[in-house]
């Protein structure tokens, strides 16, 4: 470079140098001179220094002994200051845009020994700006107040020791409830009073910043209004929240434009009590104002009690720790019933409880996390006596619950369950005697929902259904692939693929009159057994008759073993039972009848019709009644003790029975009987019926062989006064009938066949009837006798099929001892023997004719063989002029 220009570099440049010097010496005397009017005729501030001075090339002002007041106190539109600060530095001071555009900006502030209240300003139009802008804010010493307007209490610190960058105050109003944002902070202070809206007040002892990480000391969230205000006033909001912690530790907190993000909060020893209400068909208002995303949340030896809206506890926890990361909290997760979503989550606590409506749930320790819930010694009691509702008294030693995937969604739990796993769960369930119109069972759960797999274990219940109760001890159950649906009417429905179920043993008493109990229950998927069935009379029969207020039937049943094969479906939505075979092994089983009580006079129907009723598709391929013992006992106000009719040994096989509702499967129903009648007397039956048919047709055919009348004795006797001798070779017969009548053919084959009736009060023969009745019967049947047609029996619809069946074989046992004619046979008999009757009472007088009229009876009796021998084709004569 010449020398020349040079010189008239170095010239000029230290002219600007002297001109910049002299201008910041002539603007660090304007400023110490003229700043504090200029700010009081420019702004709405008065501003008093000590010490002030102003760096143009920097940027940088130090000022010390500052103290600034409103102009205005009254002003509510623009921010309000007033106090004093011991020294201000500020780094990069904006001097254009502070001089010609009103505005202070400049890179960092640092104060010392502050004391200042702030008052915020009323909310402006959108176009109105801030009139300080500031990135980076140091306080040392300081005692902060900041006020809303009307002169509410915002934010208060004292002892404040802080350090913020990246701050941003609110860029067009102070319209949030805290009108800034930062990056990151350092802080140490003390009575700490934060007021972010009408409903909350936060409070805390000491605050304290150490490698990024806050600690709060004695925090506390408290409400400004109690509950029935909070429900009078914010009708909309859900819940209302009072919290107290010893210790608070939050890390990483970032605050700006009303998000709010935390890498971790851990809240030590909180108390916290949450007042609820439901909100119905009202789109609720927010719980919350910001947007928080937390990483990480703790809350170590927790105690939670959340109340209803009538004050009585939700949920109490003594003792509760948990951990959830990943939370979101906004204006729409508060609609829901968890307020917030989350990631992953650990949950552990110990006396935990949870009161419903009518149900108490204690838990002594509790685990939970998005893969499972662990309960341990747990007891769910009912609190009501509604008879709408299901009433529990359970306990349980310990439940784990493994879930595959769950999701709360427009509040409802979606879930999919792994495995399921109840051990000795124990106690009562009394299922609701009719439910309440208004119930919605299971409302927050969304169908379908799916099960892997299920275990009970070790169980001993009582259930009970409209006073029905039925107890099962030592129960196990295992259900696979098990689905859980509703239908349109809420009703429940399940789905298994497979299943099994065992137990030690069960009761069940179905009514007052009886008690059922078996062993060793087994059943699976395709099949079931048990063992020792019992269904016996809890009352004796003495009782029975006083308590039934028309005839029927007492039983006493007992099997020893009964399995099952086959599928079904009682759960699902279409309702079967198909099994292939039933079996029941050595059933001891007493059927007794009293005629004292009046008859029923109700119409009964047949078995076909009855299965027919039946609503849903029954089909049992065979079944099987062996090794058995059948006893029907009957008696009438005149017998002395029951008749009894003895089936030993009893075996019989039904097959096809159905109800007529299951697509390509027969409906005639094939029954087959083969037992000892009376014990010693083989007797076979054949009985069919088709339940489809509508006129219910049926056709019965049976044999009995080697009969002695004195095995019917023990029935006939008690109650008809009649002793029999002889025997049956062979009874056949063969009948048809409908629910009207019965028809048919009937064979008998007997030897010696009489008859003894017995005086009215005791066991002596009376002799006189004796003879006068087996002077009628037809003690010998022929070699090969001949088949008697019973014609159209009638029926009497109020008795059973098995009266009809009687009806058949009386008739034809009739024509067979008396003949054809036998009904009006049997008329002449009761006029001989109320004749003879009469006559004997008259003996006195009219012993030659009793005696003239037995030896004419006699007479005739005895040329009887002659007369059958002379017309082998009109036997029935001889009885025809007799009663004639």
């Amino acid at each position: 470079m010449k020398k020349k220009n040079f010189r008239i570099f170095t010239v000029i440049f230290g002219s600007v140098l002297l001109i910049v010097i002299l201008a910041n010496f002539g603007i660090n005397y304007w400023l110490k001179n003229n700043l504090p009017n200029y700010i009081k005729n420019n702004t709405s501030y008065n501003v008093t220094y000590q010490k002030l001075e102003v760096d143009l090339f920097s940027g940088n002002i130090v000022a010390e002994g500052i103290t600034i007041n409103n102009k205005n106190p009254k002003e509510t539109k623009k921010l309000g200051l007033q106090g004093s600060v011991e020294s201000l530095k500020i780094s990069r001071l904006g001097i254009y845009n502070a001089i010609f555009n009103k505005q202070i900006s400049f890179k960092t502030a640092t104060l010392t020994k502050p004391i200042l209240n702030i008052t915020l300003p009323q909310k402006k139009d959108k176009t109105s700006k801030n009139p300080i802008d500031i990135t980076n804010l140091n306080i040392s010493e300081g005692k902060i107040s900041i006020f809303k307007n009307k002169q509410r209490k915002l934010l208060s610190l004292s002892n404040l020791n802080l350090k913020v960058s990246g701050l941003e105050l609110s860029k067009e109003n102070f319209n949030y409830n805290l009108p800034l944002g930062f990056d990151t902070y350092s802080i140490t202070g003390q009575k700490l009073f934060f007021r972010p809206n009408d409903l909350y007040l936060i409070l805390a002892d000491h605050l304290n910043t150490n490698n990024g990480e806050l600690k709060i000391d004695e925090f506390k969230l408290l409400p400004l209004m109690s509950f029935q205000q909070f429900a009078k006033y914010y009708p909309n909001k859900r819940n209302l929240f009072n919290l107290y912690s010893e210790e608070l530790l939050i890390k990483d907190f970032k605050f700006k434009n009303k998000k709010i993000a935390l890498q971790n909060l851990r809240i030590t020893k909180p108390d916290l009590k949450i007042y609820t209400k439901n909100l119905k068909d009202k789109k609720p208002q927010k719980d919350f104002d910001y947007d928080v995303n937390l990483e990480n949340l703790t809350f170590k030896n927790a105690k939670i009690e959340i109340l209803k809206p009538n004050q009585t506890p939700l949920f109490l926890a003594s003792e509760l720790n948990f951990n959830i990361n990943k939370i979101k909290i906004n204006s729409e997760t508060t609609k829901e019933k968890i307020p917030f979503q989350y990631g992953d989550f650990n949950i552990d606590g110990e006396n935990l409880d949870y009161f419903s409506n009518s149900e108490h749930l204690h838990f002594t320790s509790a685990k939970a996390n998005p893969k499972g819930i662990f309960l341990n010694s747990s007891a769910i009691k009912t609190t009501t006596n509604a008879l709408s509702e299901n009433n529990f008294d359970l306990t349980l030693k310990n439940l784990s619950l493994k879930i595959k995937s769950w999701n709360i969604k427009n509040s409802k739990l979606k879930m999919e369950i792994d495995d399921v796993l109840v051990n000795d769960l124990k106690g009562k369930i009394k299922i609701a005697d009719a439910k309440s119109e208004n119930a919605t069972p299971l409302s927050f759960l969304e169908f379908p929902i799916k099960i892997n797999k299920i275990n009970l274990k070790n169980s001993d219940l009582e259930i009970i259904s409209k006073e029905k109760p039925l107890a099962l001890n030592g129960l196990n159950l295992n259900i696979n692939q098990l689905e859980l649906s509703q239908n349109k009417a809420q009703k429940l429905l399940l789905k298994s693929v497979n299943y099994d179920i065992s137990a030690k043993n069960f009761t069940y008493k179905p009514n007052r009159f009886y008690k059922i109990s078996a062993n060793n229950i087994s059943v699976s998927s395709g099949k079931g057994s048990l063992s020792n069935f019992e269904m016996l009379p809890l009352v004796s029969r003495a009782q029975f008759i006083k308590m039934i207020p028309e005839e029927r039937d007492l039983y006493d049943l007992k099997a020893q073993n009964i399995s099952f094969v086959g599928t079904w479906g009682f759960l699902n939505a279409n309702r079967f039972l198909n099994l292939d075979q039933v079996t029941l092994n050595k059933v001891n089983a007493n059927i007794f009848r009293s005629k004292i009580p009046k008859d029923d006079l109700s119409v009964k129907s047949l078995y076909s019709k009855m299965l027919r009723s039946v609503q849903i598709p029954i089909f049992i391929t065979n079944l099987d009644v062996k090794n058995s013992v059948l006893i029907y006992e009957e008696d009438i106000p005149t017998s002395n003790g029951p008749g009894k009719l003895l089936f030993k040994p009893f075996n019989m096989n039904i097959k096809n029975i159905n109800s007529a509702k299951m697509k390509g499967k027969p409906t005639d129903v094939a029954i087959s009987i083969d037992a000892g009648l009376m014990g010693t007397s083989p007797l076979h039956v054949n009985w069919g019926f088709d339940v489809a048919d509508s006129q219910d047709r049926f056709t019965i055919s049976g044999t009995a062989k080697n009969l002695s009348a004195e095995r019917i004795n023990p029935f006939i006797e008690p109650y008809l006064r009649i002793k029999a001798t002889g025997i049956i070779k062979q009874l056949s017969f063969n009948f048809n009938g409908n629910p009207a009548e019965i028809s048919g053919n009937l064979k008998m084959q007997h030897d010696n066949l009489k008859i003894v009736i017995l005086k009215k009060d005791s066991k002596e023969k009376n002799k006189f009837l004796s003879a006068i009745a087996n002077l009628f019967i037809k003690s010998d049947s022929d070699k090969f006798p001949a088949s008697v047609v019973v014609q159209q029996v009638k029926r009497d619809n109020t008795k059973s099929f098995f009266n009809l069946l009687w009806k058949g074989l009386q008739d034809g046992l009739a024509q067979t001892l008396i003949g054809i004619n036998y009904k009006k046979k049997v008329d002449n008999v009761k006029t001989t023997v109320k004749s003879a009757t009469e006559a004997v009472k008259n003996v006195k007088t009219d012993v030659k004719d009793v005696k003239e009229a037995v030896k004419n009876v006699k007479e005739a009796v005895k040329s009887e063989p002659d007369k059958k021998k002379e017309e082998p084709k009109k036997k029935e004569s001889f009885f025809k002029r007799i009663f004639g």
